[in-house]
Parts: structure tokens; C-alpha cells; sequence
């Protein structure tokens, strides 16, 4: 009887082990998560006969900013493409995975770099789901490797959750069923069905630049912009002088330089109320402090002063409108500095 019972919870297990493996394999690109499976297979399919051109990489400030889309549909032929691989949230461990990737080895890559987010102590750990995602996608060859060199300052349960064995990342991709669920009521059911379509699908999936249309008005803007501000004055959200936060965006920048014929810094555009905010908290910060921070060697292009009418669309990201404009001005200061 008790022998049953014991192979009747194993066969049990490992139906459910079976299952989530099925179903994973189908669904890992549903919802936010989306973009990740996308990214996996670009790098995946580049990686034999990578291709000279620019690569935007980092979280969702240079998916924004860089209008990947109308570099390649206004470029005269033969010139390189680009691709917008930037992916909301990304944080340090994250980023780890590009290192090394061959797909990047004739690239030029653009990270772009923001005293409101780029030092947040946040960007040191990755969200379980992801670290799930990205597991049963198979880290690279490279990981282990980035990680014992890059990755000394990041959280160590973040690099344990991405490191457990296939099974425990199975077991705990269980949270993908209801998230399924709720995705796909949305879609069908849901009062803004056509919107919750582009969000779950082509907004993550597209690697040129994804238009988000909406845009907050003066009043919601200049509201959203004094509740970051109101973040910002807290050290646990903020942390542009401490060490740690300092050197994992410097272990970052090390290890993408070792990746890419060309890595360039771009310091991104800022509301003028941050501008003030800098002046009396952080007058250090510019050009000037963050090569010292990255080291000697390190291009570094400035567009914290770049201003345009209707710039953002919310308190951090470029509107779809702006995106165009400075995606030309940056290339004309690639240019130049190039020359």
C-alpha cells in the first residue's frame, strides 16, 4: 500500500513536471515577460554571421529614446541597421547576460545611463520571474563566467535564482498558469482588448521602437515628475554616491566594451525639474564625474540639456514624437565624434 502511494505521488510529480515543461515551452513569451524570448532568439540568430550596426541596449529610458525604427526606414541603402534591445526594468544581473554575446561583437552599442534610475539599488537584484524566464530559456555559455567577473557587487540570491537546476525552475514556473489566465481574459474580455493586444504582443515584441502613443498632459506630467522627485530623496531609491551602485554600472560598461567594436555612454535627456534637483543635491554629477566613475576610455556623449518641445511623455520615457529628433541629433554627435 505504501509503495502505491509513493509511486502514485512520483507519477503525479512528474505528470506535473511534464506539464509545466509543455507549457512553458508554449507560453514563455506571454505578457510583460514577452520581450525576453524575442531577445533570446535575436542574439540566437545573429550569433553565427553577427552584422555591423547599432544595438541599443539597458532598460526602458533608451527603448524610448532611440527610434530604432526610423533609423532603418530613413537610411540610404547599404548603411547598417539597428535594433532597439532595450527591455523595461532591466537591471545589472540582467545585463550580465549580454556580455559576450557574438551577436554584438561588430556593434556599436548605445547604453543609456540616467542619474534617476541608473543608480538605483534595485538595478543590483533581478525580479524572481525574470531570473525564471531567463533560466528556462538557457543562460548563455558565457554566464558563469560574466558573473565570477562582473557580477560581484549584484545580490546573490538574484544569481542563485537564475542558477538553480531545470527542475526548480520548472516547478516554480507554476506562476505562469494564472498569469496566463489573467493575460488571456484581458485580451478577450477585457474592456481595452485592443490595447492589452499591442501591450501583451507587438509592443514587446518589436525590436526597432515600440510607439506608446498615450502621453500624460502638463498637470499629470508635472505631478508624476514631483512624486520621483519625492523618491529620489530617499537613499534606498537613489543611489548615485554609493560605491556599490557605481561599480556594478562600471562592471557593466567594463564588460560590454570587452563585447562590442564600440560602446558609447549616452547620457540621457532630463526634465528640468531633476535638472534643479541634481544642482542642490548631486552638483558632482556630469560628464566630467561619470568618466571618472566608469574609468579612462570610456565615450561618453551628454544629451542630460537635450530639450525639445513635448519631449517626454510621462515623467522618464521620451515621447514617440520626440524619439525621432533625438534619435538624429545622436547620430549626428556619433558622427562627429567618429570623425
Amino acid at each position: 500500500m505504501l509503495l502505491r502511494c509513493m509511486l502514485l505521488v512520483a507519477a503525479c510529480l512528474l505528470a506535473s513536471q511534464l506539464f509545466l515543461a509543455a507549457f512553458v515551452a508554449r507560453d514563455l513569451g506571454l505578457g510583460e515577460l514577452g520581450r525576453l524570448p524575442v531577445l533570446h532568439e535575436w542574439y540566437r540568430s545573429h550569433a553565427i554571421e553577427p552584422q555591423s550596426g547599432v544595438v541599443v541596449l539597458g532598460d526602458s529610458l533608451g527603448r524610448s529614446a532611440f527610434n530604432a525604427r526610423y533609423v532603418n526606414e530613413s537610411a540610404a541603402s547599404g548603411q547598417p541597421p539597428a535594433w532597439n534591445l532595450a527591455s523595461s526594468a532591466r537591471s545589472y544581473p540582467e545585463m550580465l547576460l549580454d556580455i559576450g554575446q557574438p551577436a554584438l561583437s561588430e556593434s556599436t552599442i548605445l547604453l543609456f545611463v540616467s542619474p534617476v534610475t541608473s543608480f538605483n539599488p534595485s538595478k543590483l537584484s533581478i525580479n524572481p520571474r525574470k531570473a525564471n524566464t531567463y533560466a528556462l530559456l538557457g543562460l548563455p555559455a558565457q554566464f558563469s563566467g560574466n558573473v565570477e567577473r562582473y557580477g560581484s557587487v549584484l545580490d546573490e540570491q538574484s544569481m542563485a535564482l537564475m542558477d538553480r537546476p531545470r527542475w526548480q525552475q520548472l516547478a516554480y514556473a507554476r506562476w505562469r498558469l494564472p498569469e496566463w489566465l489573467k493575460d488571456s481574459l484581458q485580451v478577450s474580455f477585457g474592456a481595452n482588448r485592443e490595447r492589452h493586444r499591442y501591450l501583451l504582443g507587438e509592443y514587446n515584441t518589436d525590436l526597432s521602437y515600440p510607439r506608446f502613443d498615450r502621453a500624460l498632459d502638463s498637470e499629470g506630467l508635472a505631478r508624476a515628475v514631483d512624486a520621483r522627485i519625492g523618491l529620489l530623496h530617499d537613499p534606498g531609491y537613489c543611489g548615485i554616491t554609493e560605491e556599490r551602485c557605481q561599480q556594478a554600472l562600471r562592471d557593466i560598461v567594463d564588460g560590454l566594451a570587452n563585447t562590442g567594436s564600440d560602446l558609447v555612454v549616452v547620457m540621457y535627456p532630463l526634465h528640468p525639474a531633476y535638472k534643479d534637483w541634481l544642482a542642490r543635491e548631486y552638483p558632482q554629477y556630469g560628464a566630467e564625474w561619470l568618466q571618472e566613475v566608469l574609468g579612462p576610455g570610456r565615450r561618453i556623449i551628454d544629451l542630460s540639456d537635450y530639450s525639445v518641445e513635448g519631449l517626454f511623455r510621462d515623467d522618464l520615457h521620451i515621447s514617440d514624437d520626440a524619439s525621432v529628433s533625438l534619435t538624429e541629433h545622436l547620430l549626428r554627435q556619433l558622427r562627429e565624434d567618429g570623425s
